[in-house]
């Protein structure tokens, strides 16, 4: 009856008192050879689940690489367009100011010739009196 009792309360096996240390050594022995495919089992379950979480921690890896690399071709995209944005300022700033060293260029080449024109007008003045000079002191011997 205790036996029976036993094994209702979910005990793997029972031995009754007296029993011979042979018959121990036996079922321990056999409650090993059942209790073994079970360990192999939790083992692998273990396994599994390990190898499960490097699989998952090596997906997020190489989630995070792709996204660090995506956000690396972005980076490289915006300074490519911040670089063709300043070269064409550049470009920009240079044609204004070759354009106002042109007209720059082309003023002070008026007010050069301006400048000559006055001289040779003076020139012309001082031809001129020396002209209206010499005409009056003609004009001076001339008359008796």
């Amino acid at each position: 009856m205790e036996r029976s009792r036993a094994l209702d309360l979910g005990a793997d096996d029972v031995l009754s008192i007296p029993f011979e240390s042979a018959e121990l050594f036996a079922r321990i022995r056999a409650q090993l050879r059942e209790k073994a495919p079970d360990d192999r089992l939790r083992s692998e379950v273990r396994d599994a689940r390990r190898k499960e979480h490097e699989a998952e921690a090596a997906l997020a890896a190489i989630a995070t690489q792709k996204e660090s690399g995506k956000q690396r071709w972005w980076a490289l995209w915006i300074v490519i367009v911040l670089s063709v944005v300043g070269a064409g300022i550049a470009v920009r700033n240079a044609q204004v100011s070759s354009k106002s060293n042109a007209k720059l260029a082309l003023q002070v080449e008026t007010l050069h010739s301006e400048i000559l024109s006055e001289r040779h007008l003076l020139e012309r003045v001082q031809k001129t009196r020396e002209a209206g000079g010499q005409e009056l002191s003609d004009s001076v011997k001339k008359q008796p």
